[in-house]
Parts: C-alpha cells; sequence; structure tokens
C-alpha cells in the first residue's frame, strides 16, 4: 500500500514540476505568477529559467521512481534528502524575508508530505517483513 502511495505521490509532484518547470522557462513571467512573483528583473527572469531546469530535471528523477521504485533502491532515499533540501530553501528564503509564507506553503507542505511518503517506503521496502522470499534465501 505504501508503496502505491508513494508512486502516486512521486508522479504528481513530477507532474507539477514538470509543467511549471517548463512554464518557467518558456516564460519566467507566466511561471512566476505560479509563486505570486511580479516585477522580475532580467536577473530574476535569468534565475527562473534556471529554477525551471532544476525543475524539470528533479521531475525526470521523480518519475523514474514512480515507475519502477525497486530498480534503483537508492533512489527513494535520495528523493527523501531532496524534499528535505528543497524545504529548507523554501523556509530559509522565507525566514530571510525574501518570499513570503503564502506564496510557498503549497509547495512545503507537498514535499513535507511526499518526504514522509517516501521515508515510510525506504522503512518498509528494508524492514526483514517486507521481503519474506529473500530472508528465506539467507
Amino acid at each position: 500500500m505504501i508503496r502505491s502511495i508513494a508512486r502516486g505521490f512521486a508522479i504528481l509532484n513530477a507532474g507539477y514540476e514538470g509543467i511549471v518547470g517548463l512554464l518557467l522557462m518558456a516564460s519566467p513571467v507566466a511561471g512566476g505568477a505560479v509563486y505570486q512573483l511580479t516585477g522580475l528583473s532580467p536577473v530574476s527572469a535569468a534565475l527562473s529559467r534556471l529554477v525551471g531546469g532544476l525543475m524539470v530535471a528533479s521531475a525526470l528523477v521523480l518519475a523514474a521512481f514512480a515507475i519502477s521504485p525497486e530498480a534503483n533502491p537508492w533512489l527513494a532515499p535520495l528523493l527523501v534528502a531532496g524534499c528535505v533540501i528543497n524545504v529548507a530553501a523554501d523556509v530559509s528564503a522565507c525566514a530571510a524575508g525574501e518570499i513570503h509564507w503564502r506564496q510557498v506553503a503549497g509547495s512545503i507542505a507537498f514535499q513535507t508530505a511526499l518526504g514522509v511518503i517516501l521515508a515510510a517506503y525506504v522503512i518498509r521496502a528494508r524492514s526483514p517483513r517486507a521481503r519474506p522470499a529473500e530472508a528465506s534465501i539467507r
């Protein structure tokens, strides 16, 4: 069950990050509207495009996990670490007064939920009860 939930959350997040990332790359002003960013300077627009590219790359990694979590067992812990880093980045930007909490509240909530679900998946996948056939081989 946790595997299905983790895969579902990963694919939802991949879809969101992919779409918003592509939008940021194509039109920083339109993509920035998702985060209530207005009046982007040329430097801010360029940074938005770069962040968009990183979001698309993250979407591809999430999609790879969602397609086959067992293919790369190291991917789920890596994604958990990514969720922690994403939330830390959002919190630090808000704490510095650079953006408002309302601008990233959805991102923080979803990244936290995804991280918790992926962590539960990692714990479940590593539990001896999750792999009875492997335990009998030893």
